[in-house]
């Protein structure tokens, strides 16, 4: 239990940091983003049944179904930036406001 916990939490510092690396597709920071929820929900699974509590594994399906939520999303706004723009670059896209 000890070794998936650690290498979920690597998962997690390596999106991380892509997250902060990476600012510029938006594509991209969706997918990190499912990445690190995903990682989160795991670790909650995981304690939960190393605790032997099912608390943990009710937020790790409330943090999946939110994470199903938010994917559908954003990715309904990236397809309709992507039609009305026809670019998505998160640069760009900044000077649009207003």
């Amino acid at each position: 239990m000890n070794s998936l916990i650690i290498i979920l939490s690597c998962i997690y510092s390596i999106g991380l940091c892509c997250l902060l690396v990476n600012k510029n597709n938006i594509i991209n920071i969706l997918i990190i983003s499912e990445l690190n929820l995903v990682t989160i929900a795991f670790i909650c699974i995981i304690i939960s049944i190393d605790l032997d509590d099912v608390m943990g594994q009710i937020i790790g399906l409330y943090i999946l179904t939110f994470t199903a939520a938010e994917s559908s999303i954003g990715l309904a706004i990236v397809i309709i930036l992507y039609k009305t723009c026809g670019f998505l670059d998160i640069k760009l896209l900044q000077q649009l406001k207003g």
